[in-house]
């Protein structure tokens, strides 16, 4: 369970770090170093997406469309999703979000998100759910806009507490299952879908900084006001 860059003994900011064989991905051809450095986070998406077990034809709603969120978005519609939607309250990140050309990115503050998909899908709500903000209002949403037997992947980092109703997931059959990571033989297929032009995992680039501007850039980003995704640090 270490990742390196966040509970490994090497840091992602340095310039060299000594890794075991097994966590070695060659890139294929065509795959450039900005898709390759974006590997890792769609890894954590692409494992949401597969523990939701989302299906061709599926009705998919993505909750956050932070850098997983965006990327989850991505993976739902490459595992052949036919609907998206993407709730998101930060105006900014939802003009990012629909940008992607993947979703229909919606204001959970404007419009009831759960009454929209079930009007949308004729009375019935989303196949699954992708929960990736982390946070009780995007849990709640998830679960409120999912169908009867319906599917809700925590794939967010959820480090607080929630307030939930076990007889609604009861009433409505529903599976909730919670993800970590990913296996990291993913690497490998993940590569070869992004060498195939079945990921365009560089769409959600925002912002691309020197190493010396990387401390600015986590700011901007833990802020929660920003209109950036992914920040991608180049040295």
């Amino acid at each position: 369970m270490g990742c390196v860059g966040l509970s490994h003994a090497w840091g992602g900011m340095a310039e060299l770090a000594t890794v075991a064989e097994y966590q070695v991905v060659r890139l294929p051809d065509g795959v450039t170093y900005q898709q390759g450095a974006l590997i890792e986070p769609t890894a954590v998406a692409a494992y949401g997406v597969e523990r939701g077990g989302v299906k061709p034809g599926d009705r998919v709603l993505v909750t956050g469309a932070g850098p997983i969120g965006a990327l989850a978005a991505l993976c739902a519609r490459g595992a052949g999703a036919s609907v998206v939607y993407i709730s998101e309250p930060n105006a900014a990140r939802r003009a990012r979000a629909e940008a992607l050309g993947v979703a229909t990115v919606l204001d959970p503050g404007a419009v009831d998100v759960p009454e929209l998909l079930r009007r949308d899908g004729d009375g019935l709500g989303a196949d699954v759910a992708i929960e990736c903000s982390g946070h009780p209002n995007g849990f709640a949403t998830a679960i409120s806009s999912l169908r009867r037997r319906g599917t809700l992947a925590q794939t967010g980092l959820f480090v607080g507490k929630a307030s939930v109703e076990p007889m609604l997931w009861s009433l409505n059959d529903l599976t909730i299952v919670g993800t970590w990571c990913y296996w990291v033989y993913d690497f490998d297929r993940i590569a070869a879908q992004i060498a195939a032009g079945d990921l365009p995992v560089e769409r959600v680039i925002t912002s691309n900084v020197g190493l010396e501007e990387a401390p600015d850039a986590f700011a901007r980003l833990a802020s929660g006001s920003s209109d950036e995704i992914k920040v991608l640090v180049e040295q």
